[in-house]
């Protein structure tokens, strides 16, 4: 199968991946919250128990004599009316024997309820349920859509030394299966490093010196871009950003080293495409003007080159528009640079590395004269699925 199509189906494959996994994250994390949020509530919000009715203990039955039982009716009996009258010169009566109490009568101590099954659970009983199996962390959660505190962002970040033995070593091997011990993986890193070194025959940029280097924080990671020095480069230098893996291992961003696009400069210019292609260039703002951008007054020029100079284009914005003072805001923050040798234009030029979306117009007239549509990223490190 063509290797433009492959490349294309990996892409789209990856971009529908990275949205599934982003909603997976966010309904996983909006979940947590939720279930935290009636964690807490249950915990302070606990509905009072109703105590039962107590009730009312009965009257115990008192030792009378049967005297006083003559003179008191029964409790519960109505009073007979035919009773005669007590005789005065009676005989002492021997005390009356004790009436046993009975059932109903007899107070009795209730045997303390056990408590009944209750639906109701409180906070500590909620917490218990959702901490007893195993759960994704919230931090995996977090990382996965950028947030600082993942675990990614906690691991030691490469040193200098660690970051240049990984060039070394990677400019030695000539083999792409050797190259992967040594890159960021990725979905399908091995096809875009076989399309690089096999199918377009190009090497990985010189890196010289150390200019300077600094932490970046990207899409919940954390990496070490160092500056060296490279003289074929518009700018003199070349970036490499580096992480350390789950391992410990330190691996390069392969892709934004070497400037990787799925369609080279060369094959964009020969199939002259009026779909959009997402590339990694170097920007400097121009004074070239012609074919169907031949307004100034309209038009805003930007000279486009592939990462190794030996491809450029002109791509061409609304002055004035959104995408121009994007192009023109991020080349203000870029140091000026002479321009290289042969190049048209002023004696110094402000080159920016950046990821644009450009396509030619329909009926080109020229092969070097592009619509540039969009500034899609302010540098070569890009989040995944946005060049690839």
């Amino acid at each position: 199968m063509d290797p433009d199509k492959l490349a294309e189906r990996d892409r789209a494959r990856r971009q529908r991946q990275l949205r599934r996994a982003k909603w997976q994250a966010i309904g996983l994390l909006l979940g947590v919250v939720v279930l935290l949020a009636w964690a807490i509530s249950s915990y302070f919000v606990r509905p009072k128990k109703v105590p039962p009715p107590k009730e009312k203990p009965a009257a115990p039955v008192m030792e009378e004599t049967a005297a006083g039982s003559a003179d008191k009716p029964a409790a519960g009996t109505a009073p007979a009316t035919d009773a005669k009258p007590p005789v005065a010169a009676a005989a002492p009566e021997k005390p009356a024997a004790p009436v046993p109490p009975t059932a109903a009568s007899t107070p009795t101590t209730a045997a303390p309820e056990k408590p009944g099954p209750s639906n109701t659970l409180k906070g500590p009983d909620v917490l218990k349920r959702f901490t007893d199996k195993p759960k994704v962390a919230v931090s995996e959660v977090l990382g996965a859509i950028g947030v600082k505190d993942s675990a990614k962002m906690m691991r030691e970040l490469p040193k200098v030394q660690e970051a240049r033995r990984v060039l070394d070593l990677l400019s030695k091997v000539s083999y792409v299966a050797g190259k992967l011990e040594y890159v960021i993986e990725k979905p399908g890193i091995e096809l875009r490093m076989k399309d690089y070194y096999e199918t377009r025959g190009l090497k990985e940029p010189a890196a010289g010196d150390q200019v300077a280097d600094v932490e970046l924080q990207l899409a919940g990671e954390r990496y070490l871009d160092v500056v060296y020095a490279n003289g074929a480069q518009p700018s003199g230098t070349i970036r490499a950003s580096f992480v350390r893996d789950e391992r410990g291992m330190v691996r390069l961003d392969w892709e934004s080293f070497v400037g990787y696009s799925a369609m080279g400069m060369r094959e964009f210019r020969d199939k002259k495409p009026d779909v959009p292609a997402i590339m990694r260039v170097y920007a400097s703002v121009d004074d070239y003007y012609n074919y169907e951008f031949s307004d100034p007054k309209k038009f805003l020029s930007v000279r486009l080159r592939n990462p190794d100079g030996s491809e450029a284009v002109n791509g061409f914005c609304e002055q004035g528009g959104r995408v121009a003072s994007a192009i023109t805001a991020r080349l203000a923050t870029s140091s000026g640079e002479s321009a290289p040798k042969g190049e048209a234009g002023a004696a110094k030029r402000v080159w920016a590395p950046v990821v644009v979306k450009v396509r030619f117009p329909s009926n080109p007239q020229s092969d070097h004269c592009v619509e540039l549509m969009e500034l899609m990223h302010g540098q070569w490190l890009a989040p995944a699925g946005l060049v690839e």
